[in-house]
């Protein structure tokens, strides 16, 4: 399979939304390109509704010298959320950090101390239209370039969780109070250079986290923010530097795993689940089937 790969200095920040569609499925389906902004490289992007208004925004930025920015659907307006200090790196996420109902930023900013930041959206009382409304706060070190942002309630205590990584660790920081954190490095074996996926691998209603060709089953509530509880289970050969995404492609009621290559060419593999009281991927006869 052939990878594109796009230079980082050039790529357009675009988006591409679906303009009409009609039925049965097999029918044509049409899109429209759309520019949003030819000057910034989208190294970090993500897409959520940040004013309320019902429609998803976007949010860009990451190359060295770049913005944190916010453009408003439908004429992505630009408004300036954040300057870096060092670089909004490759990732950044969207979710209610603080539980008051808004969408707020996860992004890591270069590789110095408190480099893991989330910024606090002014509503519902303020306007994020306006930049400096945004707040900076501090999550913690990741030790190196953070990238790989996934947000979830990994311990179960109504606060929002974020794991991320480095190119050596891969780890979750746990709010035990608002805006408190705990820094939990994960003992892991198979973590590759780059990538981490998420999704509730084994349906008992827990975030697990994929690595490189193997998932770690969060033992969830309090047990979660204990390193050595979470445990490793191999999936099937995955690249170093890879991509990972968790979904039920093919409908039968379990998550399956698809891996690529972040940074190079590699083959895309889909991994459908078979469980087994061994494991959802380990089966008496090998992995699970391969497509």
């Amino acid at each position: 399979m052939k990878t594109m790969i796009l230079s980082l200095s050039r790529v357009l920040f675009l988006m591409l939304f679906l303009i009409g569609c009609s039925r049965p499925a097999a029918a044509a389906v049409l899109f429209q390109y759309v520019e949003v902004d030819s000057a910034v490289a989208g190294d970090c992007k993500a897409a959520g509704d940040l004013d309320g208004d019902g429609y998803p925004d976007l949010v860009g930025g990451g190359m060295p010298g770049e913005k944190l920015n916010w453009y408003k659907y439908p004429n992505w307006n630009r408004t300036v959320i954040a300057v870096p200090d060092n670089e909004f790196t490759t990732d950044c996420a969207l979710g209610d950090v603080d539980g008051d109902g808004d969408l707020d930023i996860v992004v890591p900013d270069g590789n110095g101390t408190n480099n893991l930041l989330w910024f606090r959206n002014p509503r519902p009382s303020g306007d994020p239209a306006d930049g400096s409304k945004w707040t900076r706060q501090v999550i913690g070190t990741v030790g190196d370039w953070g990238k790989d942002i996934k947000l979830a309630d990994f311990d179960g205590n109504l606060l929002m969780d974020v794991a991320t990584r480095s190119g050596s660790e891969i780890l979750i920081f746990f709010q035990t109070g608002a805006n408190a954190w705990t820094r939990v490095v994960l003992n892991v074996l198979r973590r590759g250079s780059e990538g981490l996926g998420m999704g509730d691998i084994d349906g008992d209603g827990n975030m697990d986290l994929v690595v490189q060709g193997a998932w770690l089953k969060n033992p969830g509530g309090a047990n979660a923010r204990t390193a050595s509880l979470w445990s490793e289970h191999v999936i099937g050969p995955a690249d170093d530097s890879f991509k990972a995404v968790v979904a039920d492609i093919d409908g039968d009621g379990k998550k399956d795993v698809i891996f690529s290559s972040s940074e190079g060419t590699a083959d895309l593999n889909w991994w459908t689940s078979a469980t087994t009281a061994a494991g959802i991927y380990s089966g008496p006869t090998g992995p699970a089937t391969r497509r």
